[in-house]
């Protein structure tokens, strides 16, 4: 990402960039990492903040970077279901259709577990 290699050039710590765009080093870390998706209002700060070294586009992507290299799964199992002399292979298209909905469904695993974390809010009994 783009704001990474800003903040390792700039020798400028997670913490530091992170208390002025007023936001938490945690929140920060997790929008580099690709767990967060960036806001519309935290681009344009951060483009605003780097002088624009770091522009707002880059920010957020249509599709995370992290599923790249599976999508190419996705769409090569459809490339070889394909009835076409060149490029028909449907043991290729077996192997790469079940790797694309392993995939598939670690992501929405991974998106349930998100959501309930999210939503699932312990009160301690002390408080009550």
């Amino acid at each position: 990402m783009v704001l990474r290699k800003y903040l390792t050039d700039n020798n400028i710590k997670v913490k530091d960039f992170a208390a002025h765009i007023k936001t938490s080093p945690a929140y920060l870390s997790q929008m580099l990492n690709g767990v967060r998706k960036v806001s519309k209002y935290m681009c344009l700060v951060i483009e605003r903040l780097t002088n624009g070294q770091v522009p707002a586009a880059v920010l957020t992507p249509e599709i995370n970077e992290r599923h790249h290299y599976c999508l190419i799964d996705g769409v090569v199992s459809r490339a070889y279901q394909k009835n076409d002399v060149d490029t028909f292979d449907p043991n290729f298209y077996q192997l790469t259709l079940g790797k694309w909905k392993e995939y598939v469904e670690k992501i929405k695993q991974e998106v349930n577990r998100f959501r309930r974390s999210e939503l699932s809010v312990v009160v301690h009994q002390g408080l009550l």
